[in-house]
C-alpha cells in the first residue's frame, strides 16, 4: 500500500518551562486531581480552561499530573525486559491540549529511565498496532478523552501486548498515585528528577518522531490486511465493486491516519469531509446530531453506500447507510452495527472452513463471541443459528479483553470482542476498537455473495430481492429485537449519592415483594415472559444467582434481569449499572420482536421499580 506524507510533518515541540515543574504546594495538585476521573477505562478530567473550550494552555498543576502519571506507570507498571531497557511509545488525539501533555508525559518518561518513542497525533488503534508489532515496545501512554467534549482530555495505558491495562493493573496504578496525593515530599521530589531530565534528551525523543510515525502506518496497514483478509498484504482493488463511502472525520485524529490510503487501495471511492485535524464540525461523540453531517453528505452521492463518523481519538465509528430503493439514509444503531459484524465474521469463518461442523451440526471447533453485558439478545440469536457461545464481561475494553484472553488460555478461538451497547468492534489480532474492522466486516458482507446466502441457509430466512444484496437488505434479516438506544435520555436515570451495593440490594428486595409480582401475569400474556434470572458482572466475571452473595463486593457492575419465556429461553432483559463519572445509572431494556411498545413498557416498570428507591 502507498501512503500519502501524513507521517513526514513532524510535531512541533510545545517546549515546556523549568517554571513548569516547580512545586506549587501539595495542595494545588490535590486540587486539580480532585475533578479527575481515575478509573481501568482511563483516567479523565477538563484540561482546557473549560470541558468545550478550544484553547491549548494547560496549568502548571495539570502538567505535573502527566508528568507524574507517566512516571508511576513506567517505574511502578511496565516491566523491565530481559535484555535492554523500557521502552514506551507516546502519542495523543487531535484535542487542542494534547502536545502540551504529551510532551509533559515525555519528561515524566524520561525521568523514569524510559526510551521514549514519541509519535505525535495518531489514532490509538495505529498506536496499539504498532506497539503489537515492534518488538521491544514495552507499551504505551496514549492521551485522549475518547469520545467526550474537547476541552476534556485524559491518559490510557497498555502494555506491549498493545492492550489497555488488565483491570487489575490498572486498579494499583490508581492505588499508587493516589498514595503519592498524600505524600508532599515524594512529589517535590519526583517534581525535580522530572524538572532535571535534560534539554537534550527530550529533544531527541522529538527528532526521531517522523521514523517512528512512518513505521506505525506500515504497522497498522498490515495488522488491517490481517483483520480483512488473514495476510498482511492487502490485495488491491478488494472492494471495488461494493460502492463508495463517505468519511466525516470531523476533526479527529482519524484524519492523519491510513484511512484514504486504505480505501484507494482497496478501490473504494471516497469523500472527506471535516478532514483537517483539530477542527471540530460537531460534538465529537458520533452519535445523533453528529451524524447529520455525513448523512446529508450521503444523499449527494449516488455512488456511495454508507459513511462513517469516528470520535476524536479514532477507536469509535457509527455508520450511516443509505437505502438505494428509497433514496433515504439512517443512522445504525450500536446493538445493529454489532449484530452485523457477528453475522459477517461468523459466516467468513464457515466460507474459510474455520468453522466446520460435524455429522449431527455440531462445531468442530471451539468459536466463541465475548460481548458486554447490556449487548442485546440479537447477538445470541445470531451466534446460536451457527451454534456458537456468547460470553459475557462488565461494561469496558479492559474487561472484553480479559474475558476473551481467559478463553483463548482455554483454547477458545475468539475472532470478535464488541460493545453492542456502544458500538464498535475488536477484531483478532486488533487489541482495541477500531472502525476499520467494523467496515471490513460491513463490506466483505458486501463484496463475498457467498456470506449472505451462508447465513440465510443456516437461519432459514428466504430472500425477497435478486442480484447482489444490498447493505439494508442484510439489516432486514437480523433476528427482531428491541433495545433501549444507550444515547437515549430514557437510558440515563439521575440517582443520589447512594452506594451502589446498597441500592442494587434495595432494587433486588423491591423487584421480589412487588415489582414482579404485580407484573408478572401481564408479562406472561403480552409478552411471553414466564419467569427471570439475575445475573451480575464484574469485571470479566459473570455471577448467576440472586442477593450481595453472587457479587464480588466492588458492586460496580452491571446488574441484569434476564426475562425468559415459558420453555426457559432468553427472551430479553433489563439491565443497569452505576455509572464511575456520575451520580447516575445507565439502564437499559432489550426484548424480542419488532414492537417499541414492549420495549417501551419494560423501561417503564423498570424504572418506575428504580425511582421508588431514590
Amino acid at each position: 500500500m502507498v501512503f500519502q506524507d501524513q507521517w513526514r510533518n513532524p510535531p512541533r515541540r510545545p517546549r515546556l518551562s523549568a517554571k513548569t515543574w516547580r512545586n506549587l504546594g501539595s495542595q494545588t495538585l490535590a486540587e486539580s486531581v480532585q475533578s479527575m476521573i481515575l478509573s481501568p477505562s482511563g483516567w479523565r478530567k477538563v484540561f482546557a480552561p473549560e470541558e468545550r473550550s478550544t484553547q491549548s494552555e494547560v496549568s502548571a498543576a495539570d502538567l505535573q499530573i502527566a508528568a507524574l502519571a507517566a512516571y508511576l506507570f513506567a517505574a511502578d507498571i511496565l516491566e523491565t525486559p530481559k535484555h535492554g531497557k523500557k521502552v514506551l511509545a507516546v502519542a495523543h488525539d487531535s484535542r487542542p491540549t494534547g502536545p502540551l501533555l504529551a510532551e509533559a508525559a515525555c519528561f515524566g518518561l524520561a525521568a523514569a529511565g524510559v526510551e521514549v518513542r514519541f509519535l505525535g497525533l495518531l489514532p490509538i488503534p495505529q498506536l496499539t498496532a504498532h506497539v503489537q508489532k515492534q518488538e521491544g515496545l514495552g507499551g504505551f501512554f496514549y492521551i485522549t478523552a475518547s469520545h467526550n467534549p474537547v476541552g476534556h482530555n485524559g491518559f490510557k495505558f497498555g502494555l506491549g501486548d498493545g492492550k489497555v491495562l488488565h483491570p487489575d493493573l490498572a486498579r494499583d496504578l490508581i492505588k499508587v498515585f493516589r498514595n503519592l496525593l498524600d505524600q508532599p515530599l515524594q512529589q517535590q521530589e519526583l517534581l525535580g528528577m522530572i524538572g532535571g531530565v535534560p534539554a537534550p534528551v527530550i529533544e531527541g525523543i522529538y527528532r526521531d518522531t517522523v521514523l517512528h510515525r512512518k513505521k506505525s502506518f506500515e504497522d497498522y496497514a498490515q495488522l488491517i490486511g490481517q483483520i480483512f483478509v488473514g495476510k498482511e498484504e492487502l490485495p488491491a482493488d478488494l472492494y471495488r465493486h461494493a460502492g463508495g463511502i463517505v468519511a466525516d472525520m470531523n476533526g479527529s485524529a482519524r484524519s492523519v491516519s491510513i484511512d484514504r490510503d486504505l480505501w484507494n487501495h482497496l478501490g473504494i471511492k471516497t469523500y472527506f469531509i471535516n478532514n483537517k485535524p483539530g477542527q471540530f464540525a460537531h460534538e465529537i461523540l458520533p452519535e445523533g446530531d453528529s451524524l447529520i453531517p455525513c448523512a446529508r453528505e450521503l444523499l449527494n452521492h449516488s455512488d456511495c453506500i454508507l459513511g462513517y463518523v469516528p470520535d476524536c481519538d479514532g477507536d469509535r465509528g457509527n455508520i450511516v447507510v443509505r437505502d438505494p430503493r428509497t433514496r433515504t439514509t439512517r443512522p445504525l444503531e450500536a446493538q445493529e452495527l454489532f449484530a452485523l459484524c457477528v453475522l459477517s465474521e461468523l459466516s467468513q469463518m464457515v466460507d474459510q472452513g474455520l468453522l466446520t461442523y460435524d455429522a449431527d451440526g455440531y462445531p468442530e471447533q471451539r468459536v466463541a463471541i465475548v460481548a458486554n453485558d447490556p449487548t442485546s439478545l440479537r447477538v445470541d440469536r445470531i451466534a446460536e443459528v451457527f451454534r456458537v457461545p456468547v460470553f459475557r464481561a462488565e461494561v469496558g475494553e479492559a474487561n472484553l479483553n480479559a474475558l476473551a484472553d481467559q478463553l483463548r488460555h482455554e483454547d477458545w478461538f475468539v475472532r470478535l470482542v464488541g460493545e453492542g451497547s456502544n458500538g464498535g468492534n475488536i477484531t483478532w489480532p486488533a487489541t482495541v476498537r477500531d472502525p476499520l474492522s467494523t467496515l471490513g466486516s460491513v463490506l466483505r458482507l458486501l463484496g463475498n455473495p457467498r456470506l449472505f446466502e451462508i447465513w440465510l441457509k443456516k437461519s432459514g430466512k428466504l430472500r425477497t430481492g435478486s442480484g447482489p444484496p444490498s447493505l439494508p437488505e442484510i439489516i432486514e434479516t437480523l433476528p427482531a429485537f428491541v433495545t433501549t438506544p444507550v444515547g437515549s435520555a430514557r437510558a440515563v436515570l439521575p440517582v443520589p449519592q447512594i452506594p451502589q451495593a446498597r441500592f442494587k440490594a434495595l432494587f433486588e428486595t423491591l423487584f421480589i415483594t412487588t415489582g414482579w409480582n404485580s407484573q408478572k401475569e401481564y408479562l406472561a400474556k403480552q409478552l411471553d415472559i414466564h419467569g427471570w434470572e439475575e445475573i451480575n458482572y464484574e469485571g470479566p466475571e459473570e455471577r448467576r444467582g440472586f442477593g450481595p452473595p453472587f457479587r464480588s463486593g466492588k458492586e460496580t457492575g452491571g446488574l441484569k434481569i434476564l426475562l425468559k419465556n415459558g420453555q426457559g429461553r432468553p427472551k430479553g432483559f433489563l439491565w443497569m449499572r452505576g455509572s464511575g463519572t456520575e451520580p447516575v445509572f445507565r439502564v437499559m431494556a432489550d426484548i424480542e420482536g419488532n414492537d417499541p411498545m414492549n420495549e417501551e413498557y419494560l423501561m417503564n416498570w423498570f424504572t418506575g421499580m428504580l425511582r421508588k428507591i431514590i
